[in-house]
């Protein structure tokens, strides 16, 4: 398996879902070979977290948290992602407000006009 430069967790993620666990480990263990790293020997649900939390780090500061915990549907459950869940308190430990990310929020709604236009369309169940 050979990865190309610019390739992304996103292949990784869809090797592991769709393809092989073996496939998407060889794919991460190539890019951390790359920069000298150390390959990662686990698999099944321990892999998943260190991919989820390989691009945690790999990514941080180029705006893609948001949209894979969205993808994953982990956004109502992961803190302090663009504020998603947030609660804020005065000094005196009365809350201000408090945030949380609607499960709605996973499926966008189909626009008015769209459905205009195609009358087999039916509206996401969360949204009507």
């Amino acid at each position: 398996l050979e990865m190309e430069e610019g390739d992304d967790g996103e292949t990784v993620e869809k090797l592991n879902t769709y393809g092989t666990p073996m496939s998407a480990r060889e794919a991460v263990n190539a890019v951390r070979a790359r920069v000298g790293m150390p390959g990662v020997a686990d698999d099944g649900e321990a892999f998943w977290l260190r991919l989820c939390n390989e691009r945690r780090v790999e990514l941080a500061f180029e705006e893609h948290r948001f949209f894979d915990v969205r993808r994953w549907k982990t956004a109502a459950t992961t803190d302090k992602v663009f504020g998603l869940n947030r609660k804020e308190s005065d000094f005196c430990g009365t809350t201000i407000f408090e945030r949380k990310f609607p499960e709605k929020y996973y499926h966008l709604p189909i626009p008015a006009s769209e459905l205009t236009i195609n009358p087999n369309l039916e509206q996401n169940p969360d949204w009507l």
